[in-house]
């Protein structure tokens, strides 16, 4: 069966044992499609408001503190780098 992950620790270990999770739970913002360099490049603008699954490839320390790397469900090609615990990313991922 399918795990539902919802937890920061979680995700982690799956991502360690298992390799990607999908997060159906991410919510594309207008702010966030509007201010970074990857809303608009990598997200369809139409669906700001609702939620939009992505990939979470891994995850990374930044000086600024921890980010996921995502890629969007429809063949980004680059990791995008998004804030753990923004955008409900975390609520419900498989």
């Amino acid at each position: 069966g399918t795990k539902r992950l919802s937890s920061v620790l979680q995700i982690k270990k799956e991502l360690l044992h298992n390799g990607p999770v999908v997060s159906t739970s991410f919510v594309l913002t207008t702010a966030f499609y509007s201010a970074t360099q990857f809303g608009a490049n990598k997200f369809d603008g139409s669906q700001t408001g609702s939620l939009h699954p992505v990939l979470i490839l891994g995850w990374k320390i930044t000086p600024f503190g921890e980010v996921w790397l995502v890629q969007s469900v429809f063949g980004t090609e680059q990791d995008i780098p998004i804030s753990v615990g923004q955008f409900s990313i975390e609520q419900e991922c498989l």
